[in-house]
């Protein structure tokens, strides 16, 4: 039997090495088609759950009730497994593989530790467990992918066909059914947690796309078609990261083009068009529909108690020196519910992180109820409340790797459009978007986000090298 799987390991690997490696045309192309596809997988809000198929569902905020059967599973956690296994070359990924090993190994010691000190392992914080592992091995994916010769070129452009294909299907969706937001429905299936995080992810790949791809003459219509429907997506998703996202990097985009002096007229032509559409889908769009996002809409114990303290947390008013009419000069500021809520979410998690030293270092033993305190609404805080310290420390480390590569070889990096674009979509997901969300955790913007990241880590691996 020894020599067998001896046998079987070798020639895996061989077939490995002659499909990326081997010569020929035949080799190349076949190369290009199982990164194209990897990549396209990966972005592809397609959903589907063990008990119904794929996912359907026209509600805004889906809820599986915890049921496993019901949870929408991306198929982008089955292509990341896969496309590990199809790209081979571990050997090229051992940073990444050596942060997931140690990662998950501090979070399964403070979860051994802490199940001594209270006898027993609850099935919730497994299934929390795998819910953060998941995303992560993405990033062993990422740094297989971003050695590639030409990888970069090819994922800009898988992107971009599922964004052209997807982004104008929503809107379509949406404007059919007379909605002031954005529809999940994508007529063929639906998109989960479609105002929550896939926008972000969305408007990260359109920028890696348009980062990339805007050399190229042939794209260039393209791209400026789609980025005034990006501008039209994100106002109706009416997601203040996700529009914040998009016109901060197109005008990061267009700025460089035109310090560099290519082709910069067209750039800020295609940043304009975005803007302008974003800013008047916004003003044409019902108050309302932004109002029932910030308000009410997330159901939780919460809302009672901030019903309770409401008067003294969400009014501030400011009386003017005038006593004749004092209610007429009286200036009201409202905080929305949702802001409020994550507020005393956060406040929540934070103190009952630094209760003891075993809470700070080795988190807790099973999470808060959910219908009380569903997350911290910041990825890594959250972290830290189930795990501890200790078990993030190599995650940071990657993190202040990452900023520090970016900072010392960033007159490189900017010369060159792909990995800047890369870089600035990466840092906006690690230190904006998931201070804000747990979008790490979660399957769909989770892979992606560890997928970029490392990408970035093999760009930035290779200008550390050229230096040496």
């Amino acid at each position: 039997m020894t020599w067998r799987s001896g046998f079987s390991l070798v020639n895996y690997k061989y077939s490995v090495n002659r499909l990326f490696y081997g010569d020929g045309d035949k080799t190349h192309q076949k190369r290009k088609i199982i990164l194209f596809a990897i990549a396209s997988f990966l972005i592809l809000p397609l959903f589907f759950q063990i008990s119904n198929g794929v996912f359907h569902d026209t509600s805004f905020y889906f809820n599986s009730g915890g049921e496993l059967a019901l949870l929408p599973i991306p198929l982008s956690t089955i292509m990341s497994f896969v496309g590990i296994v199809l790209l081979g070359g571990l050997t090229k990924a051992r940073l990444t593989l050596a942060v997931l090993l140690l990662t998950c190994l501090g979070m399964l010691a403070a979860t051994a530790l802490l199940a001594v000190d209270h006898g027993s392992i609850k099935k919730s914080k497994l299934i929390l467990l795998a819910q953060y592992v998941l995303p992560m091995c993405a990033l062993v994916l990422g740094q297989q992918y971003g050695v590639r010769p030409g990888a970069m070129n090819i994922m800009a452009k898988a992107f971009t066909l599922i964004l052209v294909l997807a982004v104008p299907a929503q809107l379509i969706s949406t404007l059919a059914s007379g909605l002031n937001i954005l529809s999940p429905s994508l007529f063929l299936f639906s998109a989960y947690q479609h105002l929550q995080y896939i926008p972000v992810i969305f408007v990260g790949a359109f920028l890696v796309a348009i980062f990339t791809l805007w050399e190229f003459h042939s794209y260039r219509l393209l791209l400026s078609i789609l980025a005034g429907l990006m501008g039209a997506y994100v106002s109706f998703s009416l997601s203040i990261l996700a529009i914040v996202f998009l016109i901060s990097g197109m005008v990061c985009f267009s700025g460089r083009t035109i310090l560099l002096r290519k082709k910069g007229l067209y750039a800020s032509v295609a940043t304009l068009l975005t803007i302008l559409i974003l800013a008047c889908s916004l003003a044409s769009n019902d108050s309302e529909a932004l109002k029932e996002k910030l308000g009410d809409y997330t159901p939780s114990k919460v809302s009672q108690e901030i019903d309770e303290v409401r008067s003294n947390t969400d009014e501030v008013i400011f009386e003017t020196p005038s006593e004749a009419s004092p209610k007429a000069d009286e200036v009201v500021f409202s905080t929305p519910r949702n802001l409020t809520e994550r507020a005393m979410y956060l406040t929540f998690y934070m103190e009952e992180i630094v209760q003891n030293s075993s809470s700070i270092l080795l988190g807790h033993l099973e999470p808060p109820d959910r219908g009380s305190y569903p997350s911290a609404h910041n990825y890594y805080v959250d972290f830290i409340y189930n795990f501890g310290v200790l078990a993030i420390i190599p995650l940071l480390g990657l993190a202040g790797f990452t900023v520090y590569s970016v900072i010392r070889n960033f007159p490189r990096i900017f010369i060159s459009s792909k990995t800047l674009g890369i870089a600035g979509v990466v840092l906006f997901l690690l230190f904006a978007d998931n201070m804000f969300k747990v979008g790490m955790r979660q399957p769909h913007p989770g892979l992606m986000t560890f997928y970029l990241w490392g990408v970035l880590l093999a760009l930035l691996m290779r200008l550390e090298r050229r230096k040496l």
